[in-house]
């Protein structure tokens, strides 16, 4: 049999390493504080607390908003958050609150003044096991990820110049 074009008598690829499973690095970004004042000043009222918590503390959208009272320690010298449940999604539909996939997940974070204030602000009026940001629209213990959609987004986009 005849190929067209020929076929190689090696492969190309042979010399090439490939990345295994969990060695493809993601390149981490940051924000300037000039870039998140910018995204910032488009941001909804309801949403600046939880995308101030997203970027001050480099929780997941999952983790934020899974956060419940009981998962802060705001006494002593050192004001901690432990995170220790995350949404994960029903094959079936709908979601659910579960324990995070790794150990290296479940963590505890410090939290400096700032985020002291903004979750204890986040925190206020709460029990111990209310979500501490909740949509709107559906009202207190709704997790804020289910009713966010393309009509009610966490940010008004820019106008363009005319």
């Amino acid at each position: 049999m005849t190929a067209d074009p020929p076929l190689r008598d090696s492969n190309p690829c042979a010399h090439t390493r490939l990345p295994k499973g969990g060695e493809a690095e993601d390149e981490e970004v940051f924000f300037e504080p000039e870039e998140y004042a910018l995204l910032r000043a488009y941001l909804k009222g309801d949403a600046v607390d939880l995308v101030d918590a997203l970027i001050g503390t480099g929780l997941r959208w999952g983790e934020a908003t899974a956060l419940q009272l009981r998962d802060f320690t705001f006494t002593g010298k050192r004001p901690k958050l432990r995170m220790q449940r995350v949404w994960k999604r029903r094959a079936e539909g709908g979601t659910y609150l579960s324990a995070p996939k790794t150990k290296e997940s479940r963590r505890t974070l410090v939290l400096n003044q700032d985020q002291v204030k903004l979750f204890q602000r986040a925190c206020r009026g709460n029990q111990p096991q209310d979500l501490i940001f909740t949509a709107p629209v559906e009202g207190p213990g709704t997790p804020a990820s289910s009713s966010r959609t393309a009509e009610s987004p966490l940010w008004t986009p820019p106008t363009p110049p005319t």
